[in-house]
């Protein structure tokens, strides 16, 4: 009797575990998305910010690429549109959570930064072994090297980078270098917002959503957070996939877009049709202005 009440007892504990996890087991199962971003300079070095990284350890690496040798390149020489901002610098964005989902976007410079050409500004050190990058990226450089200076000392408390915003990204935009984010699978996939209106490909859609920071997968964010900003479905709608939401849009039709915080990582899925697989969602990182 003892050896089966003791037994009725255990198998009672299993059930219970069962049916009602720890809270650690239930953190265990959540996703956690991560980001990170890689400033490429001409194919000849990067400057790498990812989520936590601190302005201290952004500044060493742009310190440590100061130190490079930099080579006169004359802009008379050069054919308009191949300067400092389009095929000299570029990013890309990664994106993985712990469920193996992962996501990889290209950045792109969107303006010309004439206004860095230096003549006088660019010096050649003698180290030998060290690779040369022109003198427009140090120009750029040393603007993000004054950024993250003011970014450590000016500021009471040390700044990092965090799952919503990117530091690097922050004062490449305060140094001029405005970029967009493509989706390299297809570059047809981008939202932008601009004249009160919401720009947006593909088109047509069922509805457009936006959510804050990086999501590699619309199933995760669907289930784990709740859109910062909505294009909702046209009714009525005469399409049998419900997909009459036309590219552009007035900005006062998008609830929440107004409300977006500028500077900002946010995520943006293209719902395209109804009954749409989770997987087939198209989406670009959107970064508002």
């Amino acid at each position: 009797m003892g050896f089966l009440l003791k037994f009725l007892v255990y198998a009672s504990l299993i059930i219970f575990s069962a049916c009602n996890p720890s809270s650690s087991d239930s953190q265990g199962d959540e996703t956690k998305s991560t980001w990170r971003f890689v400033l490429n300079f001409n194919s000849s070095f990067a400057l790498t910010d990812s989520e936590q990284q601190t302005a201290l350890e952004l500044r060493n690496q742009i310190a440590t690429s100061l130190t490079r040798r930099f080579a006169f390149r004359d802009p008379v020489q050069n054919a308009v549109g191949e300067g400092f901002g389009s095929r000299s610098f570029s990013g890309r964005f990664f994106i993985g959570s712990e469920k193996n989902y992962s996501k990889l976007f290209h950045w792109v410079p969107s303006a010309q930064m004439n206004e860095h050409w230096r003549f006088a500004e660019c010096s050649i050190d003698s180290g030998f072994e060290q690779q040369l990058i022109s003198c427009e990226a140090k120009s750029f450089l040393v603007c993000l090297n004054q950024k993250a200076d003011e970014a450590v000392t000016l500021i009471s408390q040390n700044q990092s980078s965090t799952s919503n915003r990117s530091l690097l990204m922050d004062w490449a935009t305060d140094c001029g270098l405005n970029g967009r984010f493509e989706n390299l699978l297809d570059r047809n996939v981008f939202i932008r917002i601009e004249k009160g209106q919401v720009i947006f490909s593909p088109t047509p859609l069922l509805s457009l959503l936006v959510y804050k920071g990086s999501w590699p997968s619309y199933e995760e964010a669907s289930v784990k957070a709740v859109a910062a900003a909505t294009l909702p479905d046209v009714v009525p709608c005469e399409r049998s996939d419900g997909a009459c939401l036309q590219s552009p849009v007035p900005l006062a039709r998008c609830l929440g877009c107004a409300a977006l915080e500028s500077g900002k990582i946010h995520t943006a899925f293209f719902i395209e049709r109804l009954r749409q697989n989770y997987n087939d969602v198209r989406s670009v990182i959107f970064i508002p202005k």
